[in-house]
């Protein structure tokens, strides 16, 4: 690390036991090691603590790029299923409910929560059932005309 020979090992050892005297010297040299364990220790940590950051970094931009994908997928699949929605009405014959607001889904939420239900089956029970009340509606104006 500094690069130390033992000539130069040597004249620090006699110029440490001259200043600091010999009954003092282990002390010292016991002080001087912990100080630089405490010295490598903090390099350490510092060092992985940017290995963190470069971490963290690389993450964030990650987790951007996933919620850019994310969001054009949702847009592709929100278009796809206004698409099919619309080629399934036009076939069908049947006008698109497009009237579902945000106050509606949180009200079925909360009477799915009431009744024990999940969401799906709350959804899927009142749609099921406005399906067949409009197919039995239709078919009773058929055989009335």
């Amino acid at each position: 690390m500094f690069n130390i020979g033992l000539p130069e090992f040597l004249l620090f050892a006699i110029v440490a036991i001259v200043f600091i005297g010999p009954e003092r010297l282990p002390a010292v040299a016991r002080w001087l090691g912990k100080q630089a364990a405490k010295v490598r220790k903090a390099w350490r940590e510092i060092q992985a603590d940017m290995e963190e950051d470069e971490d963290f970094r690389q993450i964030k931009i990650a987790s951007r790029k996933l919620k850019q994908e994310l969001s054009s997928v949702s847009r592709e699949l929100s278009k796809a299923g206004e698409d099919a929605k619309l080629d399934d009405s036009a076939e069908s014959g049947q006008k698109v409910d497009d009237t579902s607001t945000f106050d509606d889904d949180v009200e079925m939420l909360r009477q799915s929560r009431a009744a024990g239900e999940t969401p799906i089956q709350r959804y899927h029970s009142t749609n099921v059932a406005t399906t067949t009340e409009t197919t039995e509606t239709t078919e009773e104006s058929e055989e009335q005309s």
